[in-house]
């Protein structure tokens, strides 16, 4: 005998899935968008800044790329999560195995832990 792996019901994957992939799909245009914005800044960049050690320019653009990457991060963390829906792990916790809460799943639909494994993991400074 097997055990049922998966805690999403058929009727709510598609729901799920949905959610996901629009979350996904948006995290996706703002890196886009962030990388444009750090592209036009140094596009118009004053030449003779690039004598200087650092400018507030510098400084733009190296916060726009740190917030596009966490983006792209986001992003990668929201492919994970559609997998563990098509693979019937969406809602497991990757440590511990038990349930995620639904009410943790709606306010971090790609979280890989439950609440308990995730305090755990903060407290140890494991990630």
């Amino acid at each position: 005998m097997t055990a049922r792996r998966t805690t999403v019901e058929a009727k709510n994957r598609d729901a799920i899935l949905e959610r996901l992939t629009a979350r996904r799909s948006a995290i996706a245009h703002s890196a886009e968008g962030l990388h444009g914005e750090a592209a036009d800044a140094m596009e118009h960049r004053d030449l003779s800044d690039l004598y200087d050690v650092e400018t507030v320019a510098d400084v733009d653009v190296g916060v726009t790329l740190t917030l596009a990457t966490r983006a792209e991060r986001s992003v990668s963390t929201f492919d994970d999560a559609i997998a563990r829906v098509a693979d019937g792990d969406y809602g497991l916790c990757t440590t511990c195995g038990g349930k995620i809460t639904q009410a943790r799943l709606r306010a971090l639909p790609a979280t890989l832990r439950c609440i308990r494994c995730s305090r755990m993991a903060s407290l140890t400074g494991s990630c």
